[in-house]
């Protein structure tokens, strides 16, 4: 009687490691991005409605902290991460913060995706650019499993807002290029703003 209860015990466990869903660290936690947008599109003149070609470049950072949230159970969906997000842009020869936000990524440690994010980029003391994009993040470890290095590339954008002198609208598309970058190397300390 005793084997049978070790026995089905055992099968149980066994089957319940099997079909767990798969743990996965915050493997983004306190990640730097340099990250190169460019978009083009249209401004609508907000009094007019006359539409005038416009393009954009700029170069972002942004930093992915870990956020304390439960990744999803099995059977709800892909597994998930969530992380803050903070996008510093240059402004008039200064950086600060232009976006931040909670994200919700999801996949596997060595890809993750995020869709459906629409974060702001200022271009100039008047001028921003924002709209919906989805990402994918790709991760690379070294021996030991601590991440070596990530690249961030958008798989499609929609320019849904933003404006040049404050009295138009923009709509067009853009994209996102990217790769994690030692904190050392931003161009602003990011200490003085905490």
């Amino acid at each position: 009687m005793l084997a049978r209860r070790l026995f089905a015990a055992a099968l149980a466990l066994g089957l319940a490691l099997t079909f767990a869903a798969p743990t996965q660290a915050q493997v983004l936690n306190d990640t730097w991005f340099v990250l190169k947008v460019s978009g083009k599109g249209y401004l609508i003149d907000d009094g007019s409605g006359e539409a005038t070609k416009t393009k954009f470049k700029t170069t972002a950072y942004m930093h992915v902290l870990s956020e304390p949230v439960a990744l999803k159970a099995a059977g709800d969906g892909p597994p998930s991460q969530s992380y803050d997000i903070f996008i510093w842009t240059q402004v008039d020869g200064e950086w600060d913060v232009s976006y931040s936000g909670s994200w919700e990524l999801f996949g596997t440690d060595d890809l993750l995706f995020v869709a459906d994010v629409a974060p702001e980029f200022y271009t100039g003391p008047t001028s921003y650019f924002a709209g919906y994009h989805t990402a994918e993040i790709k991760n690379k470890f070294d021996k030991e499993g601590h991440l070596k290095k990530s690249t961030y590339k958008s798989l499609g954008a929609e320019l849904i807002e933003g404006t040049e002198t404050g009295a138009e609208s923009a709509i067009g598309g853009y994209s996102i290029k990217g790769k994690s970058i030692d904190p050392s190397k931003l161009p602003f300390d990011p200490a003085i703003f905490k």
